[in-house]
């Protein structure tokens, strides 16, 4: 099929008319446009919408445009698309949208950084561009990930519920692009989101942070060695994939702040006495505790690992001593199932038992 694009996870299909009714689903849906109401299209609309895309991919690669669906283990999860504004001066736009039970699981992120460089490479394109409200923190966020330059902020031109709003403007030109930054092995920031919290994992541009917070309990580290710890985790990052986690570190941040107030993942490099070692793990500044944080975190973890990495298992542990742990486990769904030799309990979960619990949950994870 012209157009397919496959990733690690995913598979971006170009639209047909059998889509049609997802795209119904998807656009219906009260969060497609929860920043931007007025801009809901009736059922009539999201039909000639899809009628107009389909059409217009027979004019590729010189104009016109295309919809990928996002499809998941053959299950539609979203769209993204891109269309030609102005052939004049080759500027073409890309928007998206997932399902909600989708969202913070990097799909978004993944989808783009193969449909960036695809739109480079085989559109004539000399400037792509990107619009969204200036209260969406998480597509404002998304859009810097994959590489697109703010460009301007257009105040008031929107309205959401009655209160006027600025939308923000991105855009990455031709002469920008690198296509090395979206190569398989190249770096990429992933984001996942809990209710109160944004789990990122870092890059370059981080340095400050990471040399403030990286030892946080005993003080600050110098550039250099913040560098060097970026380094180490990025390159832990790359030994990741789908089945596997070598080692997976996200700063904490509170949603919409910039400061990290702590560190969270899962590491299971390899250890010769525990061949099955999947460790989850999560340190937060004392500022920030007893808000229910580090349950977030232990929450959205366990998502990420048997949901989107697909691990069988994950373990965790904490001192004896430490009973704020111990309830933090527990409340994650993991169960106790050994006390060490030094007295420090030892907890389990596989993907069986956190399914169950999601049954049980009825979906939501953060019940």
């Amino acid at each position: 099929m012209k157009h397919l694009i496959k990733t690690e996870r995913l598979v971006l299909q170009p639209m047909s008319e059998a889509d049609i009714d997802f795209m119904q689903e998807l656009i219906a849906s009260p969060e497609a446009y929860f920043h931007d109401p007025q801009m809901q299209e009736t059922p009539d609309d999201i039909i000639k919408d899809c009628e107009w895309f389909i059409e217009k991919a027979g004019f590729l690669p010189d104009e016109g445009g295309i919809r990928w669906i996002i499809k998941l283990d053959r299950v539609s999860i979203g769209e993204v698309f891109v269309q030609c504004n102005w052939e004049r001066t080759l500027e073409w736009e890309f928007g998206y949208h997932f399902l909600k039970e989708h969202w913070g699981k990097g799909y978004a992120t993944e989808a783009l950084n193969v449909i960036i460089p695809y739109v480079f490479t085989n559109f004539k394109v000399n400037r792509l561009v990107a619009f969204t409200n200036g209260n969406n923190k998480e597509s404002i966020a998304l859009l810097k990930r994959v590489g697109m330059v703010e460009e301007a902020r257009l105040r008031e031109v929107r309205m959401s519920n009655g209160i006027y709003c600025d939308e923000m403007v991105y855009s990455l030109l031709k002469r920008e692009f690198t296509p090395s930054r979206y190569e398989s092995g190249s770096v990429n920031q992933l984001e996942l989101l809990a209710d109160n919290l944004s789990l990122k994992t870092v890059i370059d541009d981080d340095i400050d942070e990471v040399a403030r917070m990286w030892k946080f309990e005993q003080g600050s580290i110098s550039l250099a060695d913040a560098k060097e710890a970026i380094e180490y985790m990025q390159n832990n990052h790359k030994q990741n994939h789908v089945g596997f986690i070598y080692h997976l570190c996200f700063a904490i941040y509170e949603k919409g702040k910039n400061s990290i107030i702590g560190w969270c993942g899962l590491d299971g490099k390899p250890d010769p006495e525990n061949p099955d070692r999947m460790e989850i793990f999560y340190l937060i500044d004392s500022a920030y505790r007893n808000k229910g944080y580090a349950t977030q975190c232990a929450l959205k973890l366990l998502e990420y690992a048997f949901e989107v990495a697909k691990i069988s298992h994950v373990f965790g542990g904490c001192d004896k001593e430490n009973i704020s742990s111990f309830k933090v486990l527990s409340k994650s769904g993991m169960s106790l199932f050994e006390i060490r030799d030094n007295g420090d309990p030892k907890f389990f979960i596989d993907r069986s038992i956190y399914e169950k619990l999601k049954t049980l949950r009825g979906g939501n994870k953060n019940a």
